[in-house]
């Protein structure tokens, strides 16, 4: 592919079914590549200016399209290479002499989204998301679990397994299991409270600045109802009534600490009841103990620092980071936001001819 780009600012690289696209800023009217734990799969929107038609054909094909492309920011910091699946038709419209062609495609690992598991798979909870990674065509990267048993997909798309297994993942007290895709088409398994540390430090004094941040929160929605705190019943294989209440975990981060009194404030059994499915003797020790403990310590992750940076960064999804971000009115670092954080999401860009990265990175507390 020719790479295009300005020294120091941006470069670019685009195929699309196989054709090299002029891929300057003026051909190139609109680029978003997602990169989230909240989506099966990375995605791309492309909006493309096509002058002669071809592209508009080529496109037009819709799903199984592939788009190849590589996104840097200059030679800066470095660049990323990924090939996407288009999915469905474009949109065309028209523009002045030439088609305005908007795309939409996602990493070209779509057995991941849309074939069924199938069959019985045994072992730990890291032993059978590597089973289904090599069964999508994705590298695998996870942490050991302590959770043998019969997993039964019950017809599940493979990434709808990979969540229910991933929800009942149990390394020990205080864990929490999480799985995602990266961009690098690898299958993430990771207990979020050890995270593997990245190198990059964004803000102040960092390798990474940040030119812009904004920081919101959901925790009067997750941790209040989940987090701070819910109860579980259910009957285990013997029929014994079992309940689920409090856990016991480190936080991961102390700048954004837990309200006490919102806990002394929802009582014993906190604000949600749950019914746990009785277990049928394929299950492992922790079963119900582990869905319990993962959805309310990943609903304590609710507070989010969207920072803007002008470099590539190297950290994978799920990878602890350290942020300090200036407080606007002293140039300082905030007190409130600077800490450690976990890499949720990731949107790469070019805006105003200059390579963006908008990283989101979540973490617990916040009331």
């Amino acid at each position: 592919m020719l790479m295009y780009g300005v020294r120091g600012q941006w470069n670019m690289a685009l195929s699309i079914g196989g054709k090299d696209f002029p891929a300057d800023t003026s051909n190139v009217k609109e680029l978003f590549w997602f990169e989230t734990i909240h989506q099966n799969l990375p995605s791309l929107n492309l909006t493309i200016v096509d002058k002669t038609g071809a592209f508009t054909n080529i496109a037009s094909a819709g799903d199984g399209v592939p788009i190849d492309i590589t996104l840097g920011d200059g030679d800066t910091s470095g660049e990323t290479t990924a090939q996407f699946n288009i999915q469905g038709s474009p949109q065309v419209t028209k523009g002045s002499g030439y088609n305005l062609v908007k795309i939409n495609a996602v990493l070209n690992n779509v057995p991941y989204m849309r074939s069924i598991a199938t069959g019985l798979m045994e072992g730990s909870s890291s032993k059978v998301l590597q089973q289904l990674a090599g069964v999508a065509g994705l590298q695998f990267d996870g942490d050991s679990t302590a959770d043998d048993m019969v997993w039964l997909p019950n017809n599940k798309t493979i990434a709808g397994f990979v969540r229910h297994v991933a929800n009942h993942g149990w390394v020990g007290e205080g864990s929490c299991m999480m799985a995602a895709v990266t961009d690098q088409a690898k299958l993430l398994y990771k207990n979020i409270m050890a995270p593997k540390f990245a190198g990059d430090v964004l803000g102040l004094g960092g390798n990474i600045g940040i030119h812009d941040w904004s920081a919101t929160s959901n925790g009067m929605l997750t941790n209040n109802n989940r987090g701070y705190g819910s109860t579980s019943f259910g009957f285990d294989i013997e029929g014994k009534l079992k309940e689920l209440g409090k856990i016991s975990f480190d936080m991961f981060s102390n700048f954004l600490p837990v309200s006490q009194g919102n806990i002394d404030a929802l009582g014993k059994l906190g604000g949600r009841l749950d019914n746990l499915i009785r277990t049928a003797g394929n299950t492992h020790d922790k079963y119900q103990e582990a869905a319990h403990q993962n959805q309310r310590i990943r609903a304590l992750f609710s507070t989010d620092l969207n920072a803007l940076v002008s470099q590539h960064t190297s950290a994978e999804l799920l990878q602890a980071v350290q942020a300090i971000p200036p407080d606007w009115s002293t140039d300082k670092p905030s007190a409130s936001f600077t800490g450690q954080y976990i890499l949720t999401a990731r949107t790469k860009t070019i805006t105003r001819s200059r390579y963006e990265e908008r990283c989101t990175l979540t973490t617990s507390g916040g009331s």
